[in-house]
């Protein structure tokens, strides 16, 4: 939900997966449907401005997350895709422009959730990715197995990535010296929340069948890990 037009009232953007040629035997120019932009009439209706707005998307969609991450006081729009992520900027007059290749932003991964919070509180929203797992389309179950597929422990995990928002449009993968390139985890989710009330924004990252985690700002751009000890256990989500 974002208000993309700046009118008061709140805006629907859904996210398509669609084919894609390393999760699917379809065949690579298989139609896809585009991603949904409805712009709410303040009437408890919606119109489909998708194709007028720029934000049909491409790939296989995951999610999506919307923030102002160039403070010019209007909301643009992040796309996870499997393979890679898509940056819109709000253009202000009802039209986005796909950034992403200026902004520096590039995950060829299994991206499947995004959020936008200030790690180093400089007035700058940072980016989050979350990452799912390695998928291999070769790895099959064994024959006679009650599994219908592999598990998500089958696959290797995937490391998360976080972008610190350089102020002048760009972004720079601050992942290893922030500490969030924690081994061993496949994200599902991910929010942000001053969850101890210290005035930083911390991170809470939903994994599939591996210990979830909870980083919390040490000191500003530092995410170092916590979970057990927070009280959190393991969630295997199906």
């Amino acid at each position: 939900m974002l208000d993309y037009d700046g009118d008061g009232w709140m805006d629907l953007y859904l996210v398509n997966s669609g084919p894609d040629p390393i999760m699917s035997d379809a065949p690579p120019d298989t139609p896809r449907h585009p991603n949904r932009l409805f712009r709410n009439l303040g009437n408890g209706t919606f119109a489909d401005v998708t194709a007028q707005a720029g934000v049909a998307g491409h790939g296989f969609g995951t999610s999506a997350a919307a923030a102002d991450y160039d403070n010019d006081g209007d909301t643009d729009l992040l796309v996870v895709n499997f393979g890679s992520i898509i940056l819109y900027q709000n253009q202000g007059d009802g039209t986005f422009r796909d950034v992403t290749e200026a902004a520096g932003l590039h995950n060829p991964r299994a991206g499947i959730s995004a959020t936008f919070l200030d790690v180093d509180r400089d007035g700058w929203l940072d980016l989050f990715i979350a990452n799912y797992l390695v998928f291999d389309p070769a790895l099959k179950v064994e024959p006679g197995s009650p599994q219908p597929y592999p598990g998500p422990l089958a696959y290797p995990p995937e490391f998360n990535v976080l972008y610190r928002n350089q102020g002048d449009g760009t972004f720079a993968d601050v992942s290893e010296a922030s500490g969030i390139r924690i081994p061993g985890h496949r994200a599902m989710s991910v929010t942000a929340l001053d969850y101890d009330l210290d005035g930083d924004a911390d991170l809470y990252v939903s994994n599939d069948g591996t210990p979830e985690s909870a980083p919390r700002q040490r000191r500003a751009g530092t995410l170092p890990r916590r979970g057990l000890a927070a009280g959190r256990g393991v969630q295997s989500v199906r």
